[in-house]
């Protein structure tokens, strides 16, 4: 599944931010106003996430509601809404306010691997690979290591093994610390007959994570694939007849 990144405060944060920005704003004009109005917007927005995740949908649908109410192109409470539309099934609704989230916003890189994460989970490879790949232009991102691998995961399921190569090894060179990267580089490795570079993964891995039935299982056809390359390296000698002559295989039809 495709990592989201959702920052989610807790629910009692959010209640104690809501009412002071709320209460605040009412006593401001001019720009203050406006100013107020989108720090209030901002705390329905978090309190609304608060309840979201806490699976508070109708609760957390009224904050969002709210939110919108005070700024009609808050990109956050927009991906809020969406993600809420997701988890009820709404699959229209959740394209429409993800789309509007980012037209509200186009450099939000978090929102822009949220729908990637939803395109995927509803089938969409492609259209999510692309999501991904405009994310990952964004060199401030602090997830950029996992914006890659879900790049990768993505590739993978498109049968592009090659790319999703790359993608995985750009997420390694940018968080080394990243554990599942060794395993998985080394399957694409060997799935593209790499056997250098995934039997040199796999063993990163087990010192990483310890050895265990898919590292086994890997180290086997590691094994099995080196032992089949060294006999077509060095064949049988041929059968011969008592005359001399050599035994020919039957050609293949």
């Amino acid at each position: 599944m495709i990592h989201r990144f959702c920052r989610t405060p807790t629910l009692v944060a959010c209640v104690l931010i809501a009412s002071t920005w709320v209460g605040g704003c009412a006593t401001t004009t001019g720009d203050g106003h406006n100013r107020g109005k989108d720090e209030a917007s901002g705390a329905y927005t978090r309190l609304g996430m608060a309840y979201l995740q806490r699976n508070d949908l109708e609760r957390a649908q009224q904050a969002l509601d709210h939110a919108l109410d005070l700024s009609a192109n808050d990109p956050d409470a927009l991906q809020g809404l969406a993600l809420l539309y997701q988890r009820q099934g709404e699959q229209d609704a959740a394209e429409r306010y993800f789309r509007r989230a980012l037209a509200a916003d186009g450099e939000a890189t978090r929102i822009r691997n949220n729908y990637a994460a939803f395109l995927y989970e509803r089938g969409d490879i492609a259209r999510a690979c692309h999501q991904l790949e405009v994310a990952t232009r964004d060199l401030r991102y602090d997830k950029r290591a996992q914006l890659y691998a879900n790049l990768g995961q993505c590739r993978q399921q498109l049968g592009q093994l090659e790319q999703a190569l790359a993608a995985w090894q750009r997420a390694q060179a940018i968080d080394p610390g990243l554990t599942r990267s060794y395993l998985t580089i080394a399957r694409l490795a060997l799935q593209l007959d790499d056997r250098t570079t995934a039997s040199r993964q796999l063993a990163r891995y087990e010192q990483m994570a310890g050895p265990d039935e898919q590292t086994r299982r890997l180290a086997q056809e590691l094994s099995s694939g080196r032992d089949a390359a060294e006999s077509n390296v060095h064949p049988a000698p041929p059968t011969t007849r008592p005359g001399g002559a050599a035994i020919n295989a039957p050609a293949t039809q």
